[in-house]
């Protein structure tokens, strides 16, 4: 998926999730959805000048939509930023849950994700084949639409 339907995939999912409209807790989750593509110099996150020796790294060893697009990754990546919720309990459920909604919005495209890894069985959903998005595609920008609009409560 596109960095930018990933971010507010992350974005809608966690403000359900969490009941929250605050900035800082959904902006949070936007920027962790795009860590799971750090697999990859060609993203985004990947492409940033601090980043990109990590990206470079990962890229060597891993392919695309595997390691970092795991269940076990998310598992680690919320161990290793636990101390964060003693500090800021609710900061720590939303950059995790932007982590892991960031890859899994990419299950839903025709590659699909290695979510379990290391098995090299991908995650692909919706079943039929043909209903699954091709990134960038027009049905891709049509479903950002639909996340980023919404019904306005009715004025009655």
């Amino acid at each position: 998926m596109m960095n930018s339907t990933q971010a507010v995939f992350s974005v809608m999912l966690t403000s359900l999730a969490m009941g929250t409209a605050d900035p800082v807790l959904l902006g949070t989750a936007a920027i962790a959805s795009q860590f799971p593509d750090l697999d990859t110099s060609k993203s985004w996150i990947g492409r940033l000048p601090p980043l990109t020796l990590i990206a470079r790294w990962i890229e060597k060893r891993y392919s695309h939509r595997t390691l970092t697009h795991s269940f076990l990754f998310s598992l680690g990546l919320t161990v290793a930023t636990f101390p964060i919720s003693f500090w800021n309990q609710p900061l720590w459920i939303a950059l995790n849950l932007g982590y892991f909604l960031g890859w899994y919005a990419d299950n839903f495209t025709k590659q699909g994700v290695c979510a379990f890894f290391p098995h090299p069985g991908r995650l692909v959903t919706p079943g039929n084949p043909r209903l699954r998005l091709s990134t960038g595609s027009s049905a891709e920008y049509f479903l950002l639409v639909v996340l980023v609009v919404r019904r306005s409560p009715s004025s009655t």
